[in-house]
């Protein structure tokens, strides 16, 4: 008699049974989509019954304070996206219903532009829709160019179709009083692995900015691709990338992208990885990479880059200086991540060894740790 053990038997009937549980119980986690509400949610946001409504032909945001090239191109951005808002296959005006119309959305800015986004910018705003306390006028306010940034996507978040009058938009009268729990709110993306065109980047940005993150992480190169265009280096991407004629960031496409982030306050970190994650680095760098070897003799594979020569110090060096020099921001990311798959090459290569011995290095991750100070 040929006996299962009755764990093998149960365990697919289970998991069937646990699937159908989860699919049908599913329909109860679908919510309908919100209509006029403010995403990500505000740290105090009241709602009124009250509404407003706005005719998009006569509508208008105006400066009363400070302005600068950064709040100029928002509020001609926001004009737009409200402008935009009725369907386009609306052909039937109808006029907006009685009551408050909305014509002119106050934009107050009490300190100064700053020129660049940063780990430390303010991002506190207020957004007040036609209330009594403030003489039925409609306000969005900041002591920071960054913080009205948010609080005009805020303020197009709640402006909708109405839904009775074809041609005209309708939002409730709201207060909202918001600013971020975290300073970093980033999305990395990476263009090595699979690289991107810039039109795609700058869409990924301007989502960015309705989800009011402010960190791109650019993890530009890897050990597949090498798509920057570097000034110092051009041989990088002439050897690295997929294609260096097309599949590649000239420093104009950098320029536009990290232009294009800071209208919106958004942060370009970029990631240069090493001494990992640079295979794609060998072929325009000469002796960089470790050579592996097994049983003595080279094989035909490469590891991170040697630390036994000092020549790719100062290459490393050279490269990340450029780096500084195009990228705006602080701060640039070094990697240093995921070393340890290339430790048993660095311990075949008997060049590295003997440096490790002279230098009294003990073990891979002291020669990582050497590598990374």
């Amino acid at each position: 008699v040929h006996c299962e053990p009755v764990r093998e038997i149960a365990m697919p009937h289970l998991l069937c049974v646990c699937l159908c549980l989860l699919l049908t119980s599913g329909y109860s986690w679908v919510y309908e989509k919100t209509v006029g509400q403010v995403w990500p949610l505000p740290q105090n946001v009241t709602y009124y019954t009250s509404q407003v409504f706005i005719e998009p032909s006569n509508f208008h945001f105006r400066v009363t304070n400070n302005t600068c090239p950064i709040l100029d191109e928002a509020v001609k951005r926001y004009t737009d996206v409200i402008k935009k808002m009725l369907p386009r296959n609306n052909h039937q005006w109808q006029g907006c219903p009685d009551g408050a119309s909305l014509q002119e959305v106050l934009v107050t800015l009490t300190e100064p532009c700053e020129d660049w986004p940063n780990l430390h910018m303010d991002e506190h705003y207020e957004v007040h829709v036609n209330r009594p306390d403030y003489d039925n006028l409609t306000i969005v306010s900041s002591s920071s160019v960054w913080g009205l940034l948010r609080g005009l996507e805020s303020f197009s978040q709640l402006v909708t179709p109405a839904t009775d009058a074809a041609g005209c938009l309708v939002l409730n009268s709201t207060d909202i009083l918001d600013y971020p729990r975290f300073k970093h709110r980033g999305l990395l993306l990476d263009t090595s692995r699979h690289y991107l065109p810039v039109p795609v980047i700058l869409n990924i940005l301007a989502a960015m900015e309705m989800n009011k993150m402010n960190v791109f992480h650019w993890h530009i190169v890897d050990d597949e691709s090498f798509p920057y265009q570097s000034i110092t280096y051009p041989s990088l991407s002439d050897k690295g990338a997929y294609d260096s004629k097309h599949l590649i960031y000239t420093q104009d496409n950098v320029k536009n992208i990290i232009e294009y982030a800071r209208l919106r306050g958004i942060r370009v970190i970029p990631e240069f990885d090493s001494p990992g994650h640079t295979r794609a680095w060998g072929g325009g760098a000469n002796k960089l990479l470790t050579a592996c070897f097994t049983n003595g003799s080279f094989n035909g594979e490469f590891g991170p880059v040697d630390p036994s020569r000092s020549q790719n110090f100062k290459f490393v060096r050279t490269l990340l200086e450029e780096v500084k020099s195009v990228f705006p921001d602080k701060y640039i990311h070094v990697g240093g991540d995921e070393v340890q798959f290339g430790f048993q090459c660095w311990m075949s290569n008997p060049t590295v060894t003997q440096f490790m011995k002279d230098n009294n290095i003990t073990s891979p991750e002291n020669l990582e740790g050497y590598y990374m100070n």
